[in-house]
């Protein structure tokens, strides 16, 4: 792999196109990491840093930093300049950047978590530490920073800035207080802790608090799990749409609804899906009610194989994979088709009596999460085998 980058860098003495010369700065990153630096590419890239995209800078920067490249020059690919004494210290400050119509597919979020791990190698704390702090502030709803590929950069950017505050010292000291009740704990080093504190009546109108030793700091977040009582999801549409229908497979090959479904008895799982076209990478997961487990993800009677049989205007969804686990059934396309309506199908088997809850099945864009649909949640009721067999141990 190391020599066919290598390879695929000749040429770019010629070549300026912005995405090209995006693919090689990562290249040059990649055979970095690999033990294999390129210095002529290097000086090449850093050459023409003035038209470089910034993701472009950012990738070349930390390709230099393993290269044993003057600190000099990565602070130059990175527009880096230092603060004036007399400056008012600007966490919203923003590297300057450089206008090339070039756009990335996973967008910018990556860039800062590149810039981060640049400054924490040359040294740069105080802007690491602003950086960092940042970072952490342009989260989105659900802790991350918007796709798994951002996601993968800014992890990495962490670590690398949480070791370079390792120091010796006293362990910090701090408690969680809500309520009346006080959590005290104590954190060696740079590492994390987490406490559990159960909601209560008498302490939901209290704010939560943590203190602290004076003149510590610390990363807190927060995560509150509830279990409300059984009630009926409607399903959600973020740019997709799934549904989802059971039905009982009769010994002939027939379909009926689930009355009367006992322990033993075959399902037939419907999901039906409505896209716009045009998307990639996406993934159906469909969490199984605890009474049933999937036998066949691809599943075909004799009678399905027939077009005609789907409803009119829905057509078969296409999977590239598929997998099969104790409580869920999983498939994910590559391509997905153009806009409209299709329909995915598998078997499942009940194999124990129970009144339980299919939660929703998901759609969602692999690597944009944001983009999803939701099916609604059913209760589902199972019956003892008329023969009394435990099939679950079968």
């Amino acid at each position: 792999m190391l020599n066919y980058l290598s390879k695929r860098l000749r040429g770019l003495e010629e070549d300026k196109d912005p995405y090209v010369q995006s693919d090689a700065a990562l290249a040059l990153y990649t055979l970095a990491r690999g033990g294999r630096t390129e210095p002529a590419y290097l000086n090449l890239l850093h050459a023409r840093r003035g038209s470089l995209p910034e993701v472009t800078r950012l990738q070349l920067a930390l390709a230099m930093c393993l290269s044993d490249t003057p600190d000099s020059q990565i602070k130059e690919v990175l527009g880096w300049v230092p603060k004036p004494k007399d400056a008012k210290d600007d966490k919203n400050a923003e590297a300057p950047a450089t206008s090339t119509g070039f756009g990335s597919w996973a967008g910018t979020a990556a860039n800062d978590a590149m810039r981060l791990i640049a400054y924490v190698h040359l040294g740069l704390s105080e802007d690491a530490d602003d950086l960092a702090e940042r970072m952490l502030q342009r989260r989105n709803g659900r802790g991350d920073w918007g796709n798994t590929f951002a996601n993968a950069w800014s992890l990495t950017a962490m670590v690398a800035y949480e070791r370079s505050l390792r120091r010796e010292g006293e362990p910090l000291r701090a408690s969680l207080v809500w309520g009346g009740k006080k959590v005290p704990f104590e954190i060696v080093g740079i590492a994390s802790q987490e406490r559990i504190i159960e909601l209560s009546q008498d302490r939901s109108a209290e704010p939560l608090k943590i203190s602290l030793d004076e003149g510590a700091g610390a990363f807190v977040r927060v995560e509150t799990v509830a279990y409300p009582p059984f009630r009926e999801f409607e399903p959600v549409n973020k740019g997709y749409s799934i549904g989802r229908t059971y039905q009982k497979l009769l010994p002939d090959g027939r379909v009926t609804d689930l009355s009367g479904l006992r322990v033993g008895d075959m399902v037939v799982v419907n999901l039906d899906i409505e896209i716009e076209g045009g998307d990639r990478y996406l993934a159906i997961d469909d969490p199984l009610p605890a009474v049933f487990e999937a036998l066949n993800p691809n599943f075909e009677t004799q009678n399905s194989r027939d077009v005609s049989q789907l409803p009119e205007g829905v057509q078969s969804w296409f999977c590239d994979h598929r997998e099969i686990r104790s409580d869920r059934a999983l498939f994910f396309t590559d391509y997905a088709p153009s806009k409209g309506k299709f329909r995915l199908r598998y078997l499942a088997r009940a194999i124990a009596e129970g009144d339980t809850i299919a939660p929703p099945a998901r759609i969602e864009a692999m690597y944009e999460p944001s983009k999803h649909g939701l099916s609604n949640t059913e209760r589902i009721r199972t019956l003892p085998s008329n023969s009394g067999d435990d099939v679950a141990a079968e």
